[in-house]
């Protein structure tokens, strides 16, 4: 592809991704001046590092496998409820 043509999938790439970012605030305006526990969140980067606590892990022992996510804490669920997705348990589609 030519220059113009990868100028072109940059640009549409970078509003895709300025939509998507702009619908995701919007979305999750409600909770963006909450505080996660014991400090405030700063707004949609404080709310997606709270997010970004919620855990998944996979525990082996001997030939069994299984894996475990964190409790999530109320405002991990309600970010998660306001995005209509439930909270995922496991690897791969659903």
């Amino acid at each position: 592809a030519g220059w113009a043509d990868q100028a072109r999938g940059h640009a549409l790439v970078g509003l895709l991704a300025a939509r998507l970012g702009w619908q995701l605030g919007h979305t999750l305006a409600p909770l963006t001046g909450l505080s996660a526990p014991g400090q405030p969140l700063g707004g949609c980067p404080g709310l997606l590092a709270h997010l970004a606590t919620l855990t998944r892990s996979t525990i082996r022992i001997g030939g069994s496998t299984r894996e475990i996510v964190s409790e999530p804490t109320p405002l991990q669920r309600r970010a998660f409820s306001l995005v209509g997705v439930s909270i995922p348990v496991t690897l791969g589609p659903n």
